[in-house]
């Protein structure tokens, strides 16, 4: 069993953790802009909304536990990772189910053959377990 404090921070896993209900973000997020179009200047705005409503509306106990993250990385949707961690820390726990480990810098790389797109985790209140 992971212990939780009662303060806002990151929990990065390579497993799911059972006690916790995890949030498919991928799938949500796609769902929410499938009918968008993918080339459109408004994308990134509605992106943005679309997942401040996903974390709010899957928060449960002050935690938000998400899964398939990977969408935040792509390019059209031109989303801040450090302000989305920002933004999902805000109030709750934060648990994000990794693909692969963290890598020895601090940074998550969700395609480890490509290091083009990674997340620094540098300076981040954050556990691994």
């Amino acid at each position: 069993m992971v212990m939780l404090s009662s303060q806002s921070g990151l929990i990065l896993s390579e497993n799911y953790l059972p006690e916790f209900t995890y949030v498919n973000l991928g799938e949500l997020l796609a769902k929410a802009l499938k009918d968008e179009d993918l080339s459109g200047r408004f994308l990134p705005m509605k992106a943005w909304d679309a997942l401040k409503s996903i974390m709010a509306d899957n928060t449960i106990d002050g935690t938000l536990a998400v899964s398939n993250f990977n969408i935040l990385f792509e390019p059209a949707l031109k989303i801040n990772l450090n302000a989305f961690l920002k933004e999902a820390m805000t109030g709750r726990q934060l648990i994000l189910k990794l693909e692969h480990p963290v890598a020895g810098d601090w940074h998550y790389y969700p395609f480890p053959e490509d290091h083009t797109y990674y997340l620094d985790l540098t300076g981040i209140n954050s556990t691994t377990c």
